[in-house]
């Protein structure tokens, strides 16, 4: 895996150019069920009760401080929020992977590919991608994450695309990516 590096959007945190897991910003990375750093468990062996674990934002837990060290930690619900609000959205391609172009007021972008998750054991694409956050939503009793959805219709209209990209919460039986942040 190659070094992880810091993208100041002008937020509150500075957010990393790719996924934990991806070599590029265009990859994946690894799925994860939520509070578990391995990536190994599966839907079957999630946590007896979510409700216990509460927030994991920089505990054992933590995906992106598990499996990138330093300062890396998982986003809290508030600065995926911040992301969503304060920057401006594209849809984009890079390197033939649907996706959008994060650009923040200060110019600088980031990549985040809308390539899929794990809905249980099985892959799908057409939900879109997930981000975690390592919040705990106590008002719905789930997960916060951001869905990243692109679509494609090949079209005679120059290739009809739609997008959409917000915060939601989710139940542990999925398996999406983590975008890790710093201070």
């Amino acid at each position: 895996m190659g070094q992880t590096k810091a993208i100041d959007l002008g937020l509150s945190v500075k957010w990393a150019d790719c996924n934990v897991g991806a070599e590029n910003p265009w990859d994946a990375g690894r799925y994860f069920l939520w509070g578990d750093p391995s990536g190994k468990k599966n839907a079957t062996e999630i946590f007896s009760d979510v409700n216990e674990i509460g927030d994991i934002v920089g505990t054992s837990k933590d995906i992106a401080k598990a499996n990138l060290g330093g300062n890396w930690r998982m986003p809290t619900s508030d600065e995926l929020k911040e992301l969503e609000a304060n920057c401006t959205w594209e849809i984009e391609r890079r390197n033939d992977v649907p996706g959008f172009r994060v650009t923040g007021k200060n110019g600088a972008s980031i990549f985040i590919p809308a390539i899929g998750g794990y809905d249980r054991e099985i892959f799908r694409t057409d939900q879109g991608a997930g981000l975690w956050s390592g919040s705990f939503n106590q008002r719905w009793r789930k997960i916060d994450f951001m869905l990243v959805w692109v679509q494609e219709l090949n079209d005679a209209d120059e290739g009809l695309r739609k997008g959409k990209v917000n915060v939601r919460q989710a139940t542990m039986r999925y398996k999406f990516n983590v975008r890790a942040v710093c201070e």
